[in-house]
């Protein structure tokens, strides 16, 4: 009704006093009215409660998944096996000189277990820069922060495109890369990672990113899964803030220690966090409805 009899011209419209003075609507008994007030606000309260134990329980989920990633990466989320080959065997074959730091922390793991830097298993790899006159509508894909999201590498409608005399073999995105936001002013986006799950043609990194590439690609998974850690985002902040500007270094990156377990159980560590987060993703999904 109101809509109907709002005056003005298309774009602006007005509501004058006139048309609410001529307003009818249905008025029940007073004391029914009192009935439904006390019942609508019964049923709205209930919706606020709902609404929260929504929000507590997407938090929960939150904090279980950071905790879920803190037993893996320290060794207590699945069975370890005697006969499973070491990692320093594997750390060797890709680097024959590789020598084991030994401190006090790394004596907390099993003895199958390495401490290593991210620099003795992965690459870190630099962006493309480009001269703005040179965007255009197709050729190679520059992938800015914006393109990594919720652990993800997307496409966005904004893309910028630079010609293909731009290609460059080390930052063109391959499958098992872990794209790494370097530069930005927010401290909560500093360090945020994308995971490559297929190779990108025509797609490089801008300079305001990193790629972190496993020197093998079994490697891949786990270290993928480190990266989505509470003490990797802690770190990064930390080695990375700025006055205006946050900036993750190559050396920051290549300087981070982990520990890395043998393969095998770095396969049944992945394939248990599957199963958990693909659970734990379901009741997010039911929420959301």
């Amino acid at each position: 009704y109101l809509e109907d009899n709002l005056a003005g011209s298309t774009n602006q419209k007005e509501l004058y006093i006139g048309v609410l003075s001529d307003l009818s609507f249905p008025l029940p008994p007073l004391a029914e009215q009192h009935r439904i007030v006390v019942e609508i606000e019964r049923w709205f309260s209930l919706i606020d409660i709902i609404e929260t134990g929504k929000d507590d329980l997407q938090t929960a989920i939150k904090q279980t998944k950071s905790k879920i990633l803190d037993l893996a990466i320290h060794g207590k989320l699945v069975p370890q096996d005697p006969n499973d080959e070491p990692a320093i065997e594997l750390l060797k074959r890709i680097n024959p000189d590789f020598t084991p730091c030994d401190n006090g922390h790394s004596r907390k793991f099993s003895q199958s277990w390495c401490s290593v830097t991210v620099n003795d298993v992965c690459s870190i790899i630099g962006g493309v820069s480009y001269n703005k006159a040179d965007i255009q509508d197709t050729g190679i894909r520059v992938l800015r922060g914006g393109n990594i999201q919720n652990g993800k590498v997307i496409d966005c409608f904004d893309d910028v495109f630079i010609p293909l005399s731009y290609q460059n073999n080390d930052n063109q995105v391959q499958h098992g890369d872990i794209i790494v936001v370097a530069s930005t002013g927010s401290q909560t986006l500093i360090g945020k990672t994308g995971f490559a799950d297929r190779d990108i043609p025509k797609t490089q990194i801008g300079a305001f990113l990193r790629i972190v590439r496993p020197k093998q690609k079994a490697l891949s998974p786990y270290i993928r899964l480190i990266f989505q850690t509470d003490d990797y985002k802690g770190y990064i902040r930390n080695v990375a803030k700025g006055s205006n500007i946050n900036n993750v270094k190559n050396a920051h990156l290549q300087n981070y220690q982990i520990y890395l377990p043998p393969l095998e159980e770095q396969q049944r560590i992945v394939q248990k966090i599957e199963e958990l987060f693909s659970v734990l993703d379901n009741i997010q999904k039911a929420l959301e409805v």
